[in-house]
């Protein structure tokens, strides 16, 4: 019922207000400031280390968050709106931590985590996902726990009242540092969404007394599996292999094996923390009937171009969905000649095709 000139208006004169009535706030709150002094002394300020700790715990949800959003809506199923879910939760997970009476209690959420874990850490870099709904599922489960883990671990190491204005401000660099991370330098870096397994491992080391032993202590609980970790990696840019469908049961016995000392593991986040990366490097070697040939990433996501197992085809994903294929080599393996015939959306006498021709005709 408005027009502009009178929206303008009233937006400024309503920020006018609020700015005479944050002075007059100010004002109220220097008149007493006297009164409630002598009490503001008693609580001592917040150490830097403490400071860090908060941004931190804040920082590895937000991150989480876009990481999810990113991962199930390109990785997993193109759906829309589907970014509302995860970022629904993020914020659900404020309200039911920060109270006197949480949802769940802390304890309860440091007894969830390994066994949302393990699961998660088996099965997000592989490159079969058939069952999207459940593995949608399976993120946001995760991704909820891991937050309310990050989120309780905040309110329990909230500082004395008279330092909450510190305590927020950390969160808030927190929330910033998070996304900056996930939805800026990420992209530039990787050039697949590492972030998120990143946040994941980060996230175990939120556990209590996963840092409790010093550096040292904790190196060395972790050590084994990250040896092994780094072995399959080693092996896998040596000799660029990847697990065949031959060896599907042995790849699957190995998952199964890794996830069974993780949970083991589960009074010892450091340890822990090693066997979900050795689940990450581990699992990202299951690439089934293809071979990488490129990968980029831009705004839209993860763009990958691979070559199927027999070398015959060329194709082009976007996400895990196929948006390109051409034949490259014939049945018998000779190399295709002239120019490469184009499949899917693009293949002679199809809609497209028939449309692109009818247009070079009117033209």
């Amino acid at each position: 019922f408005l027009r502009l000139r009178e929206q303008t208006a009233a937006w400024s004169a309503g920020f006018a207000l609020l700015a005479v009535l944050i002075a007059m706030s100010a004002l109220v709150v220097a008149s007493g400031a006297m009164a409630t002094r002598e009490a503001a002394v008693v609580a001592a300020k917040p150490k830097w280390s403490s400071r860090l700790s908060w941004i931190a715990l804040a920082a590895i949800p937000s991150g989480l968050v876009v990481a999810v959003t990113a991962h199930i809506s390109t990785d997993v199923a193109a759906a829309p709106f589907l970014w509302i879910l995860p970022l629904a939760l993020y914020l659900l997970t404020f309200v039911a931590v920060f109270n006197e009476r949480p949802w769940l209690s802390h304890s309860t959420v440091v007894m969830l985590v390994p066994f949302v874990v393990a699961p998660l850490a088996i099965s997000m870099m592989g490159g079969e996902r058939a069952y999207w709904l459940m593995t949608i599922s399976l993120h946001l489960i995760g991704f909820f726990v891991l937050t309310l883990l990050c989120h309780g671990e905040l309110y329990r190491k909230r500082p004395a009242p008279e330092q909450l204005t510190d305590f927020y401000l950390a969160t808030s660099i927190g929330g910033v540092v998070g996304g900056v991370f996930t939805g800026l330098i990420a992209p530039n870096v990787f050039s697949i969404t590492l972030e998120y397994p990143i946040l994941v491992a980060l996230a175990v080391l939120v556990l209590p007394g996963a840092l409790a032993g010093g550096v040292k202590q904790t190196l060395r609980a972790m050590a084994v599996p990250l040896a092994f970790a780094a072995l399959v990696y080693l092996l896998h840019i040596a000799t660029d292999f990847q697990i065949s469908y031959a060896w599907k049961i042995v790849f699957q016995a190995g998952l199964m094996l890794i996830a069974a000392f993780l949970i083991l593991q589960r009074r010892n986040p450091a340890s822990m923390f090693g066997f979900v990366v050795l689940a990450f490097v581990f699992s990202a070697n299951w690439q089934p009937g293809q071979k990488s040939f490129d990968t980029s990433r831009s705004f839209f996501g993860v763009h990958r171009v691979v070559n199927s197992s027999d070398g015959q085809y060329r194709l082009l994903f976007h996400g895990t969905t196929i948006h390109g294929v051409e034949r490259i080599r014939n049945a018998d393996g000779t190399p295709v000649t002239g120019r490469a015939e184009p499949l899917v959306y693009y293949y002679r006498g199809g809609p497209i095709s028939e449309s692109i021709l009818v247009t070079r005709e009117t033209l």
